[in-house]
């Protein structure tokens, strides 16, 4: 398995692969990774884990790679290859509405382009990371957490680890509080004034 299953066209995102037999076949060995036909260095964490680093392969649209590993430095990778998905970070564009009280538990729709489902697709407003539900691959909806009264950088995730750049932001304000109301009663029909 790889945690994430995706990352960014470019590379660079480090990926976790659990599997069995990880460690290198003698001590001058190296554990490797591969992506489609490049060969990276692997972290050895233990038997079951290890960590790669995707590299760049010139890529400049979606496209799933094979990954497979090596315990032999490259001498022989494993047969049957794990997918990994290299994809662009979804661009954002605005967020409706853009603006909401400090409570939270409202959905807002972020308009952008490059989203699709993944299991990790989320939404972070400030620090706090909450479930994205995909409307279309321009769209994403997400619930409001609460946040003091500011204004907040709103970014989308695919894989959980790799976020858009802050390119639009939330308006928290300060939830009205009613002290008193005078007078307190009225008629029925209504027309009650000060």
């Amino acid at each position: 398995a790889l945690v994430p299953s995706s990352g960014m066209l470019k590379g660079g995102t480090t990926v976790r692969v659990v599997g069995s037999n990880l460690d290198a076949v003698t001590s001058s060995d190296k554990v490797m990774c591969k992506f489609g036909s490049v060969s990276v260095p692997a972290q050895v964490e233990s038997s079951s884990s290890l960590l790669c680093e995707t590299p760049d392969l010139g890529i400049n649209a979606s496209v799933a790679m094979a990954m497979e590993v090596s315990t032999n430095s490259g001498g022989h990778y494993s047969d049957h290859g794990v997918s990994f998905l290299y994809q662009d970070v979804p661009d954002i564009f605005s967020v409706s509405p853009p603006q909401g009280i400090e409570l939270g538990g409202y959905e807002v729709a972020v308009i952008g382009s490059g989203f699709f489902a993944t299991p990790h697709l989320a939404c972070r407003f400030d620090s706090t990371v909450v479930h994205a539900t995909l409307v279309s691959k321009s769209m994403v909806t997400c619930s409001a957490p609460p946040h003091m009264p500011m204004a907040v950088c709103v970014d989308v995730t695919l894989n959980g680890i790799e976020w858009s750049n802050c390119a639009a932001k939330f308006a928290y304000s300060a939830a009205v509080t009613l002290l008193s109301l005078y007078p307190a009663s009225g008629p029925v029909g209504g027309g009650t004034e000060e």
